[in-house]
């Protein structure tokens, strides 16, 4: 599994204090950067930690589950448990110049070196708080020294920072309408009203002759009419069979991912094995960060933490 930057090395330095089975971490990253070791190690405890900081689908305030928080015995309750703290270094690169959009969006945070450097660090800490029953978490901005900055990280901060976290576990639930990486594809406001006017109308005519052309849908009609006549449904027109769907809404949610086999007949994705979706699915993650996300944040950083990046695939598609 690995961490990578969609663009040149950003986040260089991770260190993890009471990260689930992590007591104390300090973790140098590149640009891209592997993580290897047997079953139950850790890694994924890293990935995770990312996540819970800059994922933007994250909720702030209930990022961290009570087993995040590190326990040390069978005996060990997490609210007695001690910090979770997690900090973040970034560092711009020689190579890679922050664009202005970042050095303006961090103005007040940034911290400079010796040698001019330009630096942002991230700490966020998570404790469970007595007074108030429940798990706080709060974001700090540090100096070069570690104190705290008395500048409180903005949504619109983190934003520019997000973390895209893909599981081993990938399926085609990811190509499920309400997908985080499907569904701005699929997002019905993207056609212009008048194009979808004309789209919907040609829709109800192509289901009008199905349906006509399908005499059992006429027996089921002539009972579903029984339901309008004896029950309020606010309806004064007769019950209507849907073969194909005729609002665009409608359509866009049932659109798949379609491939050909072996002997060229097209299936869905579903129907291929595990490793060309695990494909498909790394395909459509760099199609959203590529297109979507350019979009809507042009300017954002993203960080990308993949489990098992090879996970089901043969060695040239791995290469």
């Amino acid at each position: 599994m690995g961490v990578e930057h969609i663009q040149s090395g950003l986040l260089t330095k991770v260190e993890i204090v009471n990260f689930r089975g992590i007591k104390e971490l300090s973790l140098q990253l590149d640009s891209t950067t592997i993580l290897i070791g047997e079953n139950n190690t850790g890694k994924s405890s890293i990935l995770r930690a990312l996540q819970s900081c800059l994922s933007s689908s994250v909720p702030k305030q209930d990022q961290f589950s009570e087993y995040d928080y590190h326990l040390t015995s069978d005996s060990d309750y997490p609210p007695d448990s001690a910090f979770i703290e997690i900090t973040l270094h970034l560092d711009e690169q020689r190579d890679f110049k922050w664009p202005e959009s970042i050095t303006t969006a961090f103005r007040d945070v940034i911290q400079v070196d010796e040698n001019d450097g330009k630096h942002i660090i991230l700490r966020v800490r998570s404790q469970y708080d007595s007074t108030a029953q429940r798990f706080k978490t709060g974001y700090n901005f540090l100096s070069l020294d570690k104190e705290e900055l008395q500048t409180t990280p903005r949504r619109k901060q983190l934003e520019l920072l997000p973390v895209f976290y893909l599981t081993a576990l990938r399926s085609t639930e990811s190509f499920k309408p309400n997908a985080r990486f499907w569904r701005p594809f699929v997002d019905y406001l993207e056609i212009d009203p008048a194009a979808r006017k004309v789209l919907e109308d040609a829709l109800v005519s192509v289901n009008q002759k199905i349906t006509d052309s399908h005499g059992s849908f006429g027996i089921i009609k002539e009972y579903l009419d029984y339901i309008i006549r004896n029950i309020p449904l606010n309806s004064t027109g007769p019950a209507s069979i849907e073969s194909v769907p005729t609002k665009i809404i409608d359509v866009l949610a049932r659109a798949q991912v379609v491939l050909k086999s072996a002997t060229g007949a097209g299936m869905p994705i579903a129907q291929h094995g595990e490793g060309t979706q695990s494909l498909a699915v790394l395909c459509l993650l760099y199609a959203f960060l590529k297109g979507k996300l350019n979009k809507t944040t042009p300017n954002a950083l993203p960080i990308l933490t993949l489990e098992e990046p090879e996970a089901h695939l043969h060695p040239s598609a791995i290469r």
